[in-house]
């Protein structure tokens, strides 16, 4: 008996009509589903009147159903995964079940479509050459600075996912800790009260409090980081002023990095006053 397959099916992630008709015909003929929630899941089931067997698979018994689930591809099963909303996997459950059946040769087939990080860069007007995902901002005020901290290194548009309950703080850090970038922010994209904003975000922060009900829902957030002319060498003795003397990195920088006393002794002071 040939094993079966396990599809990752992308779906919509707000309007139920947003699947494809590839999408909807490999969920009909699976024998059965996997779904993150299997209430969300029944509901855009229903919507396509599909009645399939629904099994929830999430991030607490994951590892418990592996067995299962490979017992059920040897018999022959076809099984599709879902997530709540968009394309599985993508700060979502199942990347175990999906290393583990490829290490061990079960053909695993995704079935893509919808993402909410494709529709806010389609949205944003950004070149979309390069960019940096982040998924879930920390909510720990220190690690969400580090986080900003380190993608606003790459000079490239970032993008988040944020919740209702902090997205006011976040846009709060972003005006008086890192300088009032413009940002883009895809709000209930696909749903009744989607909309998108894209400015300075402390216009943006303004927005949100005119009415505390715009909080409310799902957000995508980009952030466009000004590119600076940064020179490597001032980062190389950066890096060097938290591991060596100063006056040691006096000595290395003005000998081997040509770099002017001054300029070494600003950083010094600059890091002395972070």
């Amino acid at each position: 008996m040939d094993k079966g397959t396990l599809y990752i099916v992308s779906t919509p992630i707000g309007n139920l009509q947003d699947i494809t008709l590839r999408a909807l015909e490999c969920l009909n003929s699976s024998d059965l589903i996997l779904a993150e929630d299997t209430r969300v899941a029944k509901k855009l089931l229903s919507h396509h009147n599909i009645n399939k067997k629904c099994y929830s698979l999430n991030s607490y018994n994951e590892q418990n159903k592996l067995e299962d689930i490979k017992a059920r591809l040897e018999e022959g099963n076809t099984i599709s995964l879902i997530s709540d909303a968009g394309t599985p996997l993508i700060c979502d459950p199942g990347a175990h079940l999906v290393s583990h059946l490829s290490k061990e040769n079960f053909s695993v087939i995704p079935i893509p479509g919808v993402s909410s990080i494709s529709c806010a860069l389609s949205m944003s007007g950004y070149n979309l050459s390069e960019f940096f995902f982040g998924g879930f901002l920390p909510s720990k005020n220190s690690s969400k600075v580090a986080c900003l901290s380190k993608s606003k290194t790459n000079q490239i548009a970032s993008l988040f996912f944020e919740t209702p309950h902090r997205i006011i703080h976040t846009l709060e850090l972003l005006v008086n800790e890192f300088d009032n970038p413009t940002i883009f922010i895809g709000k209930e994209m696909t749903k009744l009260h989607e909309n998108y904003l894209k400015d300075k975000t402390s216009i943006v922060l303004d927005w949100f409090k005119e009415d505390p009900k715009r909080t409310m829902g799902e957000f995508v957030i980009m952030i466009f980081w000004k590119k600076e002319n940064i020179n490597p060498h001032n980062l190389l003795i950066n890096k060097l002023n938290s591991l060596i003397s100063s006056k040691d990195l006096i000595d290395i920088s003005t000998r081997y990095l040509n770099t002017p006393k001054n300029s070494v002794y600003e950083i010094i002071k600059s890091n002395k006053k972070d």
